[in-house]
Order: C-alpha cells, then structure tokens, then sequence
C-alpha cells in the first residue's frame, strides 16, 4: 500500500453504498492522502474481480471515532510519562 505524510495507508474495510450509480465506500486511515494512481488500481481490480461494466464511484472515507481515539491515546501517553517520573 502507498505511503503518504510518512504514514502507511491502510484499508479497513469496503462496502457497496449504492446500485445507481453503482458505489463503494472504502474506509481508510487517511482518505484524503489517497493517491490518484492507487485510487484507480482499486479501481480496476474491483471491475476485473466483479466483472463490473457500468460507471462506478469510490468514496474514501476516515474510519469512525478518530477524535475519541486519538483523546485516549493523549491520556495513555500523560499517564505513562507520569509514571516514569516516580
């Protein structure tokens, strides 16, 4: 998978979201640093894989609950430096 921002991306998970135009919603660590040529890689494979002849749209989006995890992951490091300080 490419790397963006020194950040590898990753891909959680894909579901179809839609039959007219067909669409698929790709959640990912972050969507936004998706480079183009990966976008159609995913692209392609999905029309070969599934046989798809009809005009098709990927919508890349960020993975639920970021803040929350990102809030937790402060306090982990306070509470560890904390505790290193004893």
């Amino acid at each position: 998978l490419p790397v963006t921002n020194g950040k590898q991306l990753r891909l959680y998970y894909a579901a179809q979201v839609g039959r007219s135009p067909l669409a698929f919603a790709i959640t990912c660590n972050t969507p936004k640093g998706v480079p183009d040529r990966y976008a159609r890689y995913v692209e392609n494979y999905l029309r070969e894989t599934f046989r798809i002849k009809v005009p098709m749209r990927i919508f890349w989006r960020e993975r639920p609950g970021k803040k929350e995890r990102s809030l937790a992951g402060q306090r982990f490091k306070a509470r560890a430096k904390h505790k290193r300080r004893k």
